[in-house]
């Protein structure tokens, strides 16, 4: 056999094993890095509260918390008491000082929303 397939280098088995420990560890630390970066937004929003005024017009409140000072946008949405989305807009909060604010926006709907929504914020 040895003269059909060669002799067994000695050491092969040994670097093997290092190539693919190191290649485990890379791995790891960067899905350890790709976790805690997504579970530690940058920007953090939630709707503090909600008004219908109207039969086309919802009035929402939103908690923002932003790490820096640069700008926020966040995606608002309204939904009817079907689940189906009858409003949308993007809110804007302009760079500033300040990380904790709360915002108002006023969202224009198709029909009467039951439900606001904040989402997607960046």
């Amino acid at each position: 056999m040895q003269e059909r397939y060669g002799v067994r280098m000695a050491a092969s088995r040994p670097v093997t094993i290092t190539i693919v420990a190191v290649a485990t560890a890379v791995a790891l630390a960067w899905l350890g890095w790709a976790a805690w970066s997504q579970a530690t937004p940058d920007v953090r929003a939630a709707v503090h509260s909600f008004d219908v005024v109207s039969s086309h017009e919802v009035e929402v409140v939103v908690d923002v918390h932003r790490e820096n000072e640069g700008s926020v946008r966040c995606d608002l949405s309204a939904q009817a008491d079907d689940h189906s989305v009858v409003g949308e807009d993007e809110l804007v909060v302009p760079a500033g000082d300040e990380r904790d604010l709360q915002v108002t926006a006023t969202l224009r709907t198709s029909r009467q929303a039951t439900i606001a929504t904040v989402d997607n914020c960046r």
